[in-house]
Order: structure tokens, then sequence, then C-alpha cells
């Protein structure tokens, strides 16, 4: 689609009516006092924490609680003007809500702050109440067509892939020792999240006598007011995301034969959580003679990327000990039992644990796997 004067003109038109008509969409900062540059308290908003405040607004967005999302969002944004995350996240409450010219005003102010992921606003299922609304229509084309334009200045898009340097989090058994061997566990985290943080799971784990691996996702975005890591980039459309899975793929697997190599496991296990519970599916099933056995938590598995021959050649190589809460909003409870039944369906020696909970890791039921894996004595 090109940009045109006369669809600018329109949408320009559009927003006026949009701004006239929704006057509580101005800043509340406007409307407040100066601080007191001197007084003691100056800086207690920076003990505020807009994460915290953004997780809340997600589970509210989970829970179809969309009114209250927005405030606390709004939150967010009010503490960052950048959250880029929250500011989409706005629009697909105000669309969620069937309120178009809101929607429309969101989305605009969410590619004026730096947005760049056109391909998801092209293709989101929440903008379906509002889709064909005159003004909502008016500035997604609006914004389509300048990234065209923007797209034709710059150039054809191109791809290739380079070796880069990827870092990992490591953590041995208290008393390690070379001269014995251990379990080896690869932790994939979720979409958003960061080595570190699902490194520090180890702190929480009862039973440590295995050694624990954490590699980085390579493709860094900005999901809320922290930065956060993916497994896939879809910035760039399809293509670019199907790259980038075989790239994650390959990557992994690259480390995991390297740590093996390194340390001499008795087993190699990975242990997943939403994104990387996918990951953690495709790895065991494309690669059953690297790993032993896969721990799949609130994450499913893409059925149509893997065939029936690859699924039923690993199913005497593999144990699955797959864990789901019961209340995720996130990735619904039926993908851990579809795919706990589709692998019994195969053989697979396989166990589903359910858990009240949602979109989150149950620290009882992960060290129940933890003991799980170490009861294997590998190959």
């Amino acid at each position: 689609m090109k940009f045109s004067p006369n669809k600018t003109v329109r949408l320009i038109v559009l927003l006026l009516i949009i701004f006239i008509s929704n006057p509580q969409i101005t800043l509340a900062c406007e409307n407040e006092e100066p601080p007191d540059p001197f007084a003691t308290d100056v800086l207690d908003f920076l003990k505020v924490s807009p994460y915290e405040i953004f997780l809340k607004a997600n589970d509210h967005y989970a829970n179809g609680e969309y009114e209250e999302a927005i405030r606390d969002y709004l939150d967010v944004i009010r503490l960052d003007h950048k959250a880029l995350n929250s500011l989409y996240n706005i629009t697909c409450c105000y669309a969620m809500l069937g309120k178009d010219t809101l929607a429309a005003t969101s989305l605009m102010s969410s590619f004026q702050a730096g947005n760049v992921d056109i391909y998801r606003a092209q293709n989101e299922e929440q903008f379906e109440n509002v889709r064909e609304s005159e003004y909502f229509k008016a500035t997604l084309d609006s914004i389509i067509g300048w990234f065209d334009e923007k797209e034709a200045n710059a150039g054809q898009l191109e791809f290739f892939a380079t070796p880069v340097q990827m870092t990992y989090r490591l953590h041995l058994p208290e008393n390690y020792d070379s001269t014995k061997t251990y379990p080896l566990l690869i932790g994939l985290h979720g979409w958003g999240d960061k080595a570190d943080n699902f490194a520090s799971l180890w702190q929480s784990m009862t039973e440590k006598d295995f050694i624990y691996a954490v590699p980085a996702a390579p493709y860094q975005f900005q999901p809320g007011p922290r930065v956060g890591y993916s497994w896939v980039d879809w910035s760039k459309g399809e293509i670019s995301a199907q790259r980038t899975q075989q790239l994650s793929l390959h990557y992994l697997t690259s480390l995991t034969t390297r740590l093996q190599e390194k340390y001499n496991p008795s087993s190699t296990y990975v242990m997943g959580f939403s994104q990387g519970a996918f990951f953690s599916y495709y790895l065991g099933i494309i690669n059953p003679d690297i790993y032993d056995g896969i721990i799949p938590f609130g994450g499913e598995l893409h059925r149509e990327e893997l065939s029936d021959e690859m699924i039923a050649k690993a199913k005497d190589d593999l144990r699955v000990f797959i864990i789901h809460g019961n209340q995720d909003q996130v990735v619904e409870f039926k993908g851990g039992t579809e795919a706990y039944e589709l692998l019994l369906k195969y053989g697979y020696d396989v166990t589903m644990n359910e858990f009240d909970g949602g979109h989150s890791i149950d620290m009882a039921l992960l060290n129940k796997a933890l003991d799980w894996m170490e009861d294997t004595s590998g190959k």
C-alpha cells in the first residue's frame, strides 16, 4: 500500500475528531503541581516499580478485565513514556471493549513512540472488534503506508546468518567434582524474560546435584518497562520468524553438544517455560540422540511443525514431564493436555502434572520434576 496525501489529510481530520471527542486522553501531568525540588521525598516516585504494575496489568488483561488493565498500563506509561508494549496493550484493551477511536489514538501513539512491529499490528486478533471502523482503519492504513514508504526508501530487506558471541548462565553442584558425572539441565526462559531471571530459579531448587545451564535468547525487544528477549524474531514478518526459529534451534543444539563435551553428563534434559517450553518439545523430539528428556512448563506442542515420523522416532528415547497451570490464560491448559494425549498416543513415557494457578512456574512441581530427572541413569 502506497502512502498518499489524501490518506494523510483524512487521518489528521479523524484524529482531530478523536481528540476533540475524547478530552480525557490528555496527559495527567498537565494538571499536576510541579514537585518541590528540595522536598525530602522528591525521589520517592523511584520506589514505584513500573514492572510490577505492568505484571498486574497483564493479569487483568489475561482475565478479560480490560478497564482495570488500561488503568494500570496508563500508570506504567506515566512512569515510563517509552513503555511501548503498554501503549500497544492499551490499544488491544480498547479494541476488545469496542472503543474504536481510543484504540486508533493509542495505536498511533505506540508507533510514534517507537513501535516497529507492523507485522503484529496487521495480524492482531485482538483488533477484530474495531478493524472495520473508519477511524481505526484509517489510522492503521496510514501507519502501514508510512512503513511501506520507509521500507521502499531503505531498500530491499535481505537476511543472512553469521556466528555471533552468545552467553549463558551456569550453576554447578556444590562441591562439584570433575571426576564424577552429573545430569545436565538446559533451562529455556519464556518470551520477554531474561536468562538471568531463569537462572535464578537455582536458588529455589531443593536438590542441586546436577549442572544447570541457561542460555540467553538472541532477539532483544521491549515487552514492557524492561528489555526482554525472544527465541524468535517476528518484527520483520513471517520469513524472519521462520529463519530465526531455525537459527535458535541450531544455537541451542550446538550449545548442548559443547556442554556435553565439556562435562560428560550422565543424562541431558531441557526445561522450558512458555515459549521456551515449545522449544523444549521441538529440541527433544528432533534430537532424541542428544536429549534424554524434556520438562515443558506452561507451553504447547506445535503439531503442525513436526511430522508423524519425527514424533514416532523419538518415543523410545525421550522422557517427558509436562507441567501446566489449570488457570493459565496465556497458554491455555488444553495446550498441555493436548501435548500429553498426543505423546501418549505415540507411546511416549510421558507424565502430565496439573497445578492450581496461571501462567507461572510452580516450584513444588519443578522440584518434583528435578527428582524425576535425577532418577534416570542416562541412556
